[in-house]
């Protein structure tokens, strides 16, 4: 984008506040793109502990990356473990997976 202001400064015109409005409006523009177009992380919604959006944001990458289902399962029935248990779930899962890492390195 910066090569086509380039020229436009040595062949259109020499008039800098043209092509600084110009480069201002096309900031502006894309930033209105990502606020209004782009969605929300799926980690910022589970963060937040709103699963339904989580499920949805999860879901539009899934078709976007052509993929099916999420462990065998229609994305309308997956349900986070988190989400099923509460919070203590999660803490323990999380004790799980790093023990397991533990016990991977300890093995190797």
């Amino acid at each position: 984008m910066i090569v086509i202001f380039t020229f436009e400064f040595q062949f259109v015109t020499k008039n800098y506040r043209i092509i600084a409005i110009q480069f201002l409006a096309l900031c502006v523009l894309g930033t209105l793109y990502i606020i209004l177009v782009v969605p929300e992380s799926p980690v910022f919604y589970f963060n937040e502990e709103r699963y339904p959006e989580s499920r949805e944001s999860l879901t539009a990458v899934a078709r976007f990356n052509k993929v099916d289902k999420v462990r065998d399962l229609p994305y309308e029935d997956f349900r986070f473990i988190k989400e099923e248990h509460g919070p203590a779930a999660n803490a323990a899962l999380v004790e799980s997976e790093s023990s397991k890492e533990l016990t991977d390195q300890q093995t190797e």
